[in-house]
């Protein structure tokens, strides 16, 4: 049934728009496809992502999306001096420095897109 199937996530977005500048210009990921309920993005690996429009856009309060990366501190970095907001926090098993939590060895972080949905980068 569903085993071995790809997985697309879908964010919601308040302003397409800007939603789109965003993962096109600031992330820098290519615009798969103009769709009528959205704007496909691809990532590495085959993946891939709907971006639609809604009114309830960043009204979840948990991660919506991950990247895996090899190296989060640095992917964090160059995120940041493109202008990306990195949320930091201190609460539970959950400590971040400089915009990095270390989870069970594997290192990463969040941040949130221009529609408020909580988006992670994390090695693994």
């Amino acid at each position: 049934m569903l085993q071995g199937k790809m997985v697309v996530p879908s964010l919601p977005a308040k302003d397409l728009d800007r939603a789109v500048a965003f993962y096109r210009d600031t992330i820098g990921l290519p615009v798969e496809e103009e769709r009528a309920d959205g704007i496909v993005f691809t990532a590495g690996e085959g993946t891939r992502f709907l971006v639609f429009p809604t009114e309830f856009a960043g009204t979840a309060k948990n991660t919506a999306m991950a990247f895996r990366v090899e190296d989060a501190p640095l992917e964090i970095k160059e995120l940041k001096e493109k202008g990306v907001k990195f949320l930091e926090y201190d609460s539970g098993p959950v400590k971040t420095t400089d915009s990095v939590a270390e989870i069970a060895g594997l290192k990463g972080g969040w941040f949130t897109d221009t529609e408020g949905n909580i988006i992670a980068v994390f090695e693994g």
